[in-house]
């Protein structure tokens, strides 16, 4: 899983697939924002930020570490848990393509009215 900042908030992707010989990953965002990056525990059963697998992205670039924007950050590997948000609907694809600079304006899209609404205890 790794976690997302975009404008102070953390968006939380559970890593689906990567796609070819470590080509890109395919993730899929979760429901809700965060004032920190969540814990595996904030994420445990948490529904996916779209049905369908509209909140699914195959995004180029993505699988370079470390990361020199340190705008995405691994939260827990291992975990079998994704998003619950159902299969694609016949016909609308598996996941969106986009790109790692991309990415931002998808998840401005995905999350419109995305204020922090879950905090982390420290």
């Amino acid at each position: 899983m790794i976690s997302f900042e975009l404008s102070g908030r953390f968006h939380a992707a559970y890593v689906r697939a990567m796609h070819g010989a470590n080509e890109f990953p395919v993730i899929e965002f979760y429901a809700g924002t965060f004032t920190q990056p969540p814990t595996w525990a904030q994420l445990s059963g948490r529904a996916a930020a779209a049905g369908h697998a509209r909140a699914r992205f195959g995004v180029v670039g993505l699988a370079h570490r470390p990361d020199p924007a340190h705008q995405v950050l691994p939260v827990e590997a291992q975990q079998p848990h994704p998003p619950h948000g159902g299969d694609p609907l016949p016909g609308r694809g598996l996941w969106a393509m986009t790109d790692i600079m991309s990415l931002q304006e998808d998840v401005r899209n995905l999350f419109p009215d995305a204020r922090p609404t879950v905090q982390q205890n420290s």
